[in-house]
C-alpha cells in the first residue's frame, strides 16, 4: 500500500535500510577473438541463487546469454566468468 499514488505507474518499494545481497568488489569485459568474456568477483553474497548474464541488439531489449550458478551465502572473494559467443556489436 502506498499513499499518495494517485496514477498508475511503476514503483519499487524497498526498505531502504536493506542492502543488496551481492557485494561486487569487480567486473571486467574483454574480447577474446569472437567471444566476449564477462569476469566479475563478489566480496559476499547473502542469500544469492543465480546471476543471469544479458545483451542487447537495441540497448532496450534484454536476451539471456547464460546463467551461472551464485554461492549462496559467502563471506569470502568468489571469482566469476563467462563466455558468450559470436561476433557483432552488442550491448
Amino acid at each position: 500500500t502506498v499513499n499518495g499514488q494517485n496514477e498508475l505507474s511503476f514503483v519499487t518499494l524497498a526498505n531502504a535500510d536493506a542492502a543488496l545481497p551481492v557485494i561486487l568488489s569487480a567486473f571486467t569485459i574483454h574480447c577474446s577473438g569472437n567471444n566476449t568474456v564477462v569476469n566479475f568477483q563478489t566480496a559476499q553474497e547473502t542469500n544469492s541463487d543465480r546471476f543471469e548474464i544479458e545483451y542487447s541488439l537495441d540497448g532496450s531489449s534484454w536476451i539471456i546469454a547464460g546463467v551461472l550458478a551464485a554461492k549462496g551465502n559467502s563471506n569470502i572473494i568468489s571469482n566469476y566468468s563467462f563466455t558468450a559467443t559470436g561476433n557483432g556489436r552488442k550491448y
